[in-house]
């Protein structure tokens, strides 16, 4: 199966935003609160050239659906998932 695409841009306002690569969430801690895991595992792709910075510990136990056999995977992208960027986790 599939992973589930999340998409998440830093440069945007923090707490906004979908989740899908034309309305990527504001924040990755926004993301993992409002987001259930796909049946085949979700990535959160994180756009590259921005800093996600965090105010507190990173809390993952708030994504819903979490099981063994889904997967969660934390990515950088650039213009589309998968594409190799890099992106920076600062807390």
């Amino acid at each position: 199966m599939a992973l589930t695409e999340v998409y998440v841009d830093p440069s945007i306002a923090g707490n906004s935003g979908s989740g899908t690569s034309g309305d990527p969430y504001g924040d990755l801690q926004y993301a993992f609160d409002s987001e259930t895991i796909g049946t085949g595992g979700t990535r959160f792709n994180i756009k590259a050239g921005t800093a996600e910075v965090l105010a507190a510990t990173l809390d993952k136990g708030t994504i819903t659906g979490t099981t063994i056999g889904k997967p969660v995977v934390i990515e950088g992208y650039t213009t589309s998932a998968g594409d190799g960027g890099v992106f920076e986790l600062d807390g």
